[in-house]
Parts: C-alpha cells; sequence; structure tokens
C-alpha cells in the first residue's frame, strides 16, 4: 500500500512537471511581443514610382537565431490573392535552405507561430535593428558587394569569399525580375561567428503587382576566406 502511494506521488509530480513544460512551450515567444521591420532600401527606392496595379512592400521583421545556426523572421506579407497573409520562415544559415515556413491567412496566430519557434529553438535577438556594411565586428573590418551576380564578404584580416550565387538564390523569381537586388544589411548570430546577410528585390506579382522579396544569406566571419577569393561560405 505505501509502494502504491509513492507511485500515485510520483506520478502526480510527473503529471505536474509535464503540465508546465507544456504550458512553457505553448506560450508567445518573446520575440514575437517586439517585433521591428527592416528599414529597406528597396523599399525607399520604389518610393515615388509608378506602378499600374501597386506595390506590395512585405516589410521583413527578424525573429532571432538558435545555437544550430537557424535563422527566423516573419515576412509581413500581402498580396491580391491571399490579402493579408503573414509567414513566418526559419532558414539554416550553413546551407541557406529553409527548413520551416508558416503561411497564415488573414490572421497571424502569435501561439501557433511561437509552438513553430520554440520547436526550433530560435531565441529571441535582443538587437533586432539591421547592420549596414561596411561593418566593424569583433575587431574585423568587413565589407559586401554585388558583383557578376555572386554575393561577396570580405575581411580585412582573412581576405575575401564569395557567400552566394544570386542566380541559383532567385530560382523560379528570374523570369518576375523588375529590379536589381540589393544588400539590405546584416545581424549577427549571438551564438556563433556567423551573420546572415539580408538582400531584397523587386519581382512582378502573379496579377500584375510588384511584390518587394527578401533573401538571406547565412556567412561564416571566419572560416572560407582566402586572399584571392576563390574558397566560400
Amino acid at each position: 500500500m505505501k509502494r502504491l502511494y509513492l507511485y500515485i506521488l510520483a506520478l502526480l509530480w510527473w503529471l505536474t512537471g509535464l503540465s508546465s513544460s507544456i504550458q512553457a512551450d505553448t506560450g508567445i515567444h518573446p520575440a514575437l511581443e517586439s517585433l521591428q521591420p527592416i528599414s529597406s532600401r528597396t523599399a525607399a527606392s520604389a518610393q515615388g514610382q509608378v506602378y499600374p496595379f501597386g506595390l506590395n512592400e512585405n516589410p521583413l521583421l527578424p525573429v532571432g537565431f538558435s545555437p544550430e545556426g537557424l535563422f527566423a523572421y516573419v515576412l509581413d506579407y500581402a498580396n491580391g490573392g491571399c490579402g493579408y497573409c503573414p509567414q513566418v520562415v526559419v532558414t539554416n544559415l550553413v546551407n541557406d535552405e529553409e527548413v520551416a515556413e508558416q503561411l497564415y491567412v488573414g490572421e497571424f496566430d502569435k501561439a501557433q507561430a511561437s509552438a513553430l519557434l520554440f520547436g526550433w529553438g530560435i531565441q529571441d535577438l535582443a538587437d533586432k535593428k539591421m547592420r549596414l556594411f561596411p561593418a566593424e565586428i569583433n575587431g574585423d573590418h568587413y565589407q559586401s558587394w554585388i558583383r557578376d551576380g555572386k554575393l561577396w564578404l570580405s575581411s580585412k584580416r582573412r581576405g575575401q569569399k564569395q557567400v552566394a550565387d544570386l542566380g541559383t538564390l532567385q530560382d523560379t523569381l528570374l523570369a518576375r525580375k523588375r529590379s536589381d537586388i540589393l544588400i539590405e544589411g546584416f545581424l549577427v548570430s549571438p551564438f556563433e561567428e556567423r551573420i546572415v546577410i539580408l538582400l531584397s528585390g523587386l519581382y512582378l506579382g502573379f496579377e500584375g503587382e510588384t511584390d518587394l522579396y527578401y533573401f538571406t544569406v547565412g556567412a561564416h566571419l571566419d572560416k572560407g576566406f582566402a586572399p584571392d577569393g576563390n574558397q566560400n561560405r
């Protein structure tokens, strides 16, 4: 009887802990309470231009990083097809592949978005303000530029490297290109020597409107550099 009593106590303790864990995991992610859109060069350059079917600026709002090299952001997206349809995107900064994406039609579900972010280990970024190139990072001077359809990053100490082929990055969007891609800026991971470079460009939408698209590219701040720039990533 005593053994059964202890077993029941242990079971109740386990269920209480499980309930607390579930509540923590299903709460609102702190990053979603302090989202701030980046200040887009492409959006600024589009102001005053005439777009017969309208311009969708689709602001990008950084969320945070994970210790495993992931970056998450919210795209405040709207178009004629879905109306208001924000997206949460989680991307791998090592290979620049999207690992998760969730679209919300009509209303942004913070609880569902939080579950996605918690599930991928995304942590809130204390300083979500985008930084610009050229920049001093950890005592080194970095610059980034686009040349011949490639994105480059240079380090004063280490050399330079190609970090992305923009033709591959754009993929099927190439046929709908309306403007050159611009480097917006970057954010620094608090967990490792890695940054996410934010780029943007204008593309023709499915209903004739002009959409602002964003691209994210990860780049390690120590690895892959060479004096002649033959290495990458």
